[in-house]
């Protein structure tokens, strides 16, 4: 009857065991997820406002332009000085698309050979 109440307490500990687990494993990955969704949303509110300031700006786009500094700052933790807030806010983000530099890249191999 003994061997019967050991066996009994394992079985009661190793189920608080796996429940404790369970619970574990469970925050920890909502954790993560909620930290990956966090910096997907981060993420695409930098390229939103990126695209805000690369576009020409005129009178009425002055509110937009500073909360996209705004954004910039605050989700990229990066700080603009008074000078380049003020450039910002009068002139276009200066934008070099991806494939005009290969397309570069690529007639000037071409022009070498």
């Amino acid at each position: 009857m003994a061997e019967s109440k050991k066996v009994d307490r394992s079985a009661w500990w190793l189920a608080v065991a796996g429940t404790i687990g369970v619970v574990a494993g469970a925050g920890v990955t909502g954790a993560f997820n909620y930290l990956g969704q966090k910096n997907d949303l981060d993420a695409k509110m930098i390229e939103l406002s990126v695209s805000v300031l690369r576009a020409n700006p005129t009178p009425g786009t002055g509110p937009l332009r500073a909360w996209a500094i705004d954004v910039i700052q605050k989700r990229a933790n990066f700080s603009f000085n008074q000078a380049q807030q003020e450039a910002l806010l009068k002139e276009p983000l200066p934008f070099v698309h991806d494939a005009a530099v290969v397309g570069a890249a690529v007639a000037n191999s071409i022009q070498s050979h």
